[in-house]
């Protein structure tokens, strides 16, 4: 029978090191990791926004609108409520949404915000190969 018992920690971190790209395995490349983190989430938040803005939920014209009104225009299936609300607290935490007596409205979009396009660097910073995102923006 094989043995199941995981590696040691040390172990399973020098693997997991071995399996980066060599310009993230070091120190200096594992410091650029938080930045790339950052644009990655910056790409998906826009993506919501755009999201929001192109099936008319929310957009730089409109009123202010609660949690429960974005849900329902966005026809969500009631098991993606609670991410949906997510979504919102996350827009309202890096200001691209505004929150104010229970209503979101339209902030801005960062410039430092990018499209969808801009994918593949952003994995490809996080030492993803570059064909996986573009698999997952297909699926």
């Amino acid at each position: 029978m094989k043995n199941l018992t995981p590696p040691p920690a040390d172990t399973a971190h020098e693997a997991g090191l071995a399996a980066l790209p060599a310009e993230l395995a070091t120190d200096s490349g594992l410091a650029k990791l938080p930045a790339a983190m950052q644009r990655l989430e910056f790409i998906s938040l826009r993506t919501i926004m755009e999201l929001f803005s192109s099936s008319g939920v929310l957009t730089p014209e409109s009123v202010g609108r609660g949690s429960e009104e974005i849900i329902n225009t966005l026809g969500a299936a009631s098991r993606h409520h609670w991410l949906v609300r997510r979504w919102l607290v996350a827009l309202v935490e890096r200001e691209f949404l505004r929150l104010s007596n229970g209503n979101y409205s339209w902030e801005q979009i960062p410039e430092s915000a990018v499209g969808a396009d801009k994918l593949p660097e952003a994995y490809s910073a996080l030492g993803f190969p570059l064909k996986w995102p573009s698999h997952i923006k297909s699926s």
